[in-house]
This record gives structure tokens, C-alpha cells and sequence, in this order.
């Protein structure tokens, strides 16, 4: 884990949610799904950044950040933090499910299946206003055939939000050939440092902390 001070360049906002860029490309460092954990000068809290967009090299928050950053602030950042999406080397057909108010956290895996010549179908309630014209929206009523045509699905959503998963994974079995993985919402402060339990996940193999044992589960670890 690095720590290192870094000026936010740029801020960008699509709908509800912002975009942050910084003066320094760690995009390299930070696995789709992983996370950051960013401190103004006068915050209390820090605030967890996840890679953002088809290259990445962007960032956002989730729930979107409410703060008083300016272009131009100095953050102190802490990454790369806990375990992130595991493209599979043979995936080409990569569903995403947005169970969230954003699926912009997701399209960083999106943009490695396309560059690899795979395909990437979208779900969201809340489309962005930019989708790339490489990925294909799909609507409630696609969603059973998509499930089937995917090799690789992945998504995000709250805990509570994980019951809904039961039926687009089939009861959390595991399918042959085809891998689905969950990035998990749930307050990231510590990084473990602390042990603080407010990120517990539950799993079939008991209580996980979200902040480094996730955010990013594979579904069928999960106890829904």
C-alpha cells in the first residue's frame, strides 16, 4: 500500500454522480473494483475513490461524495485497497447489473473486454448520459437471455440489495464455465487497519470485511 499527496485536477459531474481526475496517473496501480481512500486537508473522514470509466483513469465515489473539493486541492491518498474485479482470460461476453444509482464503477472491466475483441451488455435503472456505442443497453425483459449469453457477469449493489441476485444467479450455485462477481456496498474507512466490523460482509465461510476482503465478492461466496 502507497501513501503519497496528489492535487485533484479536474471535477466533472454526469447526473448525480462526480468524476475526479488527479494530477498523477495511478490507474495502473488500482485493479477495477479496488479502491482508494482520499483525505482533504480539513475532512474528518477519509473518502473511498473506486476507478472509474472505460480506461479507469478517472475516479468517483460512491455514494456520491458530498465534500468541498475544488481543482486544485491536495489530497493525501492510500492505495491500492482491497480485492477488485478478476477479469478471466477467456471471458468475451460480459454482462453488467447496476444495482446502484451509477454503473460507471463498472465500466473499467467493460473497457478490457472490448479491447480484447469481447462484447459487454449493460443493465442499469440509471443509464448514464454517455454510453459507449461498443455496449449494448439492455432493458428488464433481456435480462433472463442476457444472464444465458454471458460468460462473465459482474455487478454492484448494496447489502440489502444482494437478496435480488438470487434469481439472476441462480440461487448462488455455480454454473460451468461462467463466473459472476459482486462489488458490495458498504462503508470503507479503515482499510482494515482498524478491524472496525462496519464493512462486515456475510459469507459461507462467516463474516468478511468488506474494506479488505472485498469490496469485490465472488457471488456464489456470498451467504443472501
Amino acid at each position: 500500500m502507497k501513501s503519497i499527496q496528489v492535487l485533484l485536477s479536474g471535477i466533472s459531474q454526469h447526473g448525480t454522480t462526480l468524476e475526479y481526475e488527479l494530477d498523477r496517473d495511478i490507474s495502473s496501480a488500482l485493479r477495477p473494483g479496488q479502491y482508494l481512500l482520499a483525505r482533504g486537508e480539513s475532512d474528518i473522514l477519509p473518502v473511498p475513490l473506486f476507478p472509474c470509466g472505460m480506461d479507469g483513469e478517472q475516479l468517483t465515489g460512491f455514494p456520491p461524495v458530498e465534500n468541498h473539493w475544488q481543482p486544485g486541492t491536495l489530497l493525501n491518498i492510500r492505495f491500492p485497497l482491497g480485492k477488485g474485479f478478476s477479469l478471466p482470460s477467456n471471458a468475451r461476453r460480459l454482462l453488467m447489473v447496476c444495482g446502484t444509482a451509477s454503473p460507471l464503477r463498472l465500466f473499467p472491466v467493460a473497457g478490457q473486454v472490448l479491447s480484447a475483441g469481447g462484447e459487454a451488455a449493460l443493465f442499469t435503472e440509471h443509464p448514464p448520459e454517455r454510453i459507449p456505442i461498443e455496449m449494448e443497453l439492455i432493458d428488464r425483459e433481456q435480462l433472463a437471455e442476457a444472464v444465458a449469453w454471458a460468460d462473465f457477469i459482474i455487478g454492484d449493489t448494496s447489502l440489502a440489495g444482494l437478496v435480488t441476485w438470487r434469481e439472476l444467479a441462480g440461487d448462488g450455485k455455480p454454473v460451468p464455465g461462467r463466473q459472476i462477481q459482486v462489488l458490495v456496498d458498504t462503508p470503507l474507512l479503515c482499510a482494515g487497519m482498524a478491524n472496525c466490523g462496519v464493512c462486515s460482509v456475510k459469507t459461507r465461510r462467516g463474516w468478511k470485511q468488506a474494506c479488505k476482503d472485498g469490496p469485490v465478492f465472488e457471488f456464489c461466496e456470498l451467504e443472501v
